[in-house]
């Protein structure tokens, strides 16, 4: 038997090679392919899930068992010579189910509404002429659930209501909107159960709205550490917020010792420091992590919020947000999943099952609790 030779000091496994050239094989195979972008989660009907792939949504059946497909729909700009395909920057669940919003990757402009039922884009709205829409958010954490016309818009410069009963194609109301005249360059934002609103930038600082003045200055202004925020989640109560950056994660209590929060009140001097978490360098190590890049991060559903989840690559990382809020920054678990992770949320009501995209599939993982690392 023919062993090749190996240095001592530096030894190649045969098999361990061809592992590589099979994975490269795979990957250049992927790299021709349409892969998964984006992931929503159905509020009334719990059991669903919608993955953008390319210039299509497909419809997931989520069961105690695991996640299989359903059915799937094409997107379609409609009308005349735009009726092209085009592949989601960002979608959002709209009206109990009933809506996917979509946001077209270079008309950013417009937002187009996929009717679920017929399953076929069905209108296109404005905010406001020349105002480019970076996110689309619930005008309240239950608004998916309860069902509302009203939801929120992001521009770079400001904060707009968007009610589609409007008429005519832009759909900002001009009373309930706010614009800055020096550019804060708002990325991403989120709310509250009651509806009050964090809203993050590119520098990473975080501006707290009351619910229902999104159209009057921020009670708070919460400076960043300097980098872009790309995502943002608050516990349904409001008590605290958290932040993803492209390396870490940010978690801020918003909460003063009055039992007032930021969102009602502004808090002057009694502004948090951030609880930043992070992967440690033994674990990016252990796990040969070249390099950090989070997908967005969530808490749990429901009103107990006890874990948060995000990934990085082809590894998830929840942590213990029970400990968190005690100062306890370095409780987390890695678990390796099959592939690259495109994105990942908790199944409703449950902080052990996640819903997992991948680039050529959806999954369901487990997190097992006993499991924590530290």
């Amino acid at each position: 038997l023919f062993l090749p030779s190996m240095d001592p000091l530096n030894p190649v496994d045969p098999m361990e090679e061809e592992r590589e050239e099979e994975e490269e094989e795979e990957e250049e195979e992927d790299s021709r392919r349409e892969k998964n972008s984006l992931l929503e989660l159905g509020h009334v009907n719990k059991d669903r899930a919608f993955v953008a792939r390319g210039a299509q949504v497909n419809v997931y059946r989520v069961s105690n068992d695991g996640i299989t497909p359903d059915s799937h729909v094409s997107i379609t700009v409609p009308g005349g010579d735009r009726g092209c395909p085009f592949s989601p920057r960002k979608m959002m669940i709209h009206d109990r189910d009933h809506d996917l919003l979509l946001l077209h990757p270079t008309n950013q402009e417009k937002i187009y509404r996929m009717d679920m039922h017929r399953g076929e884009v069905v209108e296109e709205w404005g905010a406001l002429s020349g105002v480019n829409i970076n996110q689309t958010v619930p005008i309240t954490k239950r608004a998916q659930v309860e069902g509302s016309s009203t939801f929120l818009g992001l521009s770079e410069k400001g904060v707009m209501t968007l009610d589609p009963r409007l008429p005519g194609v832009d759909k900002a109301s001009l009373d309930h909107s706010n614009f800055y005249q020096k550019n804060p360059h708002f990325t991403v934002g989120t709310t509250t159960d009651v509806g009050h609103l964090a809203v993050a930038s590119e520098t990473g600082d975080l501006r707290l709205y009351t619910s229902g003045h999104t159209h009057q200055r921020s009670k708070t202004l919460l400076p960043g550490l300097g980098d872009q925020i790309i995502a943002t989640d608050t516990t349904p109560d409001g008590k605290w917020l958290l932040a993803t950056t492209k390396e870490y994660l940010l978690v801020v209590p918003t909460q003063m010792p009055n039992g007032k929060l930021g969102f009602e009140t502004r808090m002057g001097k009694e502004k948090p420091l951030p609880r930043k978490l992070q992967i440690s360098p033994q674990d990016l190590a252990l796990y040969r992590i070249k390099e950090v890049s989070f997908t967005p991060a969530y808490f749990n559903t429901g009103q107990d919020a006890r874990t948060i989840i995000t990934s990085t690559g082809p590894f998830l990382v929840t942590w213990n947000f029970r400990k968190v809020r005690q100062n306890h920054l370095n409780d987390y678990s890695i678990k390796t999943a099959e592939r690259t992770v495109v994105a990942d949320k908790f199944v409703e009501g449950v902080d052990d099952k996640v819903i997992v995209a991948l680039p050529h599939s959806v999954k369901m993982e487990k997190r097992v609790v006993r499991e924590w690392k530290r």
